[in-house]
């Protein structure tokens, strides 16, 4: 049979993609992507570079975060990565004024509509001042917490494929410099009940008799003795 992990129904399902139609979107999408960069605390050293990168790309709306406890939204970043700039959605706003808009009256003398004409919004000078803030919250990138959520809003589909593509550029910029990519992108999903155990035992039966990544070399010029590697592992 197939070795499941070298022939993946991913790379099936890609090449399956390529005849079904294209179809366009009836509404705009507002994408979520969580992520979780560290353990215990954010990987400053590794994520803080990609992860103000991403307030490059033009679909970004920024990203949720902020300390335990502390829920923030941040917008932008430095050029570094250092600092990270954001608001606080818990800060409470009052709705804008209604009104409703000037209808034309009918020979009767009544307006046309009155009962059934919709309020238009308001947005006064002074209500477009509330919603600004003068003094941005900063935050040392390195305090954050490592669960976020990076957000993106494409208006269409073509607006979601130059997104794919913007992230494609991304990551082949960041090989260049050692950057690492915060997530990646694939045609389709992966197929989850795929039956990859036989696989996985020809892996452990072969590590325990070959050489897999120069263990047995490093071993050996240790002086440590490798012949019951196959008591190392616990099948779950």
């Amino acid at each position: 049979s197939e070795d499941p992990l070298l022939n993946t129904p991913l790379s099936a399902a890609a090449d399956l993609s390529k005849a079904e139609p294209v179809l366009e979107w009836d509404t705009s999408l507002l994408l979520l992507v969580p992520l979780r960069l560290g353990l215990k605390s954010f990987n400053a050293d590794t994520y803080r570079l990609p992860l103000a990168h991403t307030f490059a790309l033009r679909q970004s709306v920024g990203f949720l975060g902020g300390t335990p406890r502390h829920a923030l939204w941040f917008y932008g970043a430095s050029s570094d990565g250092a600092k990270v700039y954001g608001l606080d959605p818990h800060t409470t706003q009052d709705t804008p004024s209604r009104r409703r808009p000037p209808t034309p009256a009918t020979s009767s003398g009544e307006d046309a509509g009155s009962n059934n004409a919709s309020f238009e919004i308001v947005l006064s000078d002074e209500y477009l001042r509330s919603v600004h803030c003068t003094h941005p919250s900063t935050m040392e990138m390195s305090r954050i917490d490592p669960s976020l959520a990076l957000a993106f809003y494409c208006r269409n589909r073509a607006d979601f494929d130059d997104l794919c593509a913007a992230l494609e550029d991304m990551k082949a910029e960041g090989k260049k410099h050692k950057i690492p990519e915060l997530f990646c992108v694939a045609d389709a999903a992966p197929d989850y009940c795929a039956n990859v155990s036989s696989a996985l035992v020809d892996m452990m039966m072969s590590s325990s008799t070959g050489n897999i990544g120069g263990f047995d070399d490093d071993f050996a010029d240790n002086g440590h003795a490798s012949d019951s590697d196959d008591e190392e592992y616990v099948m779950l």
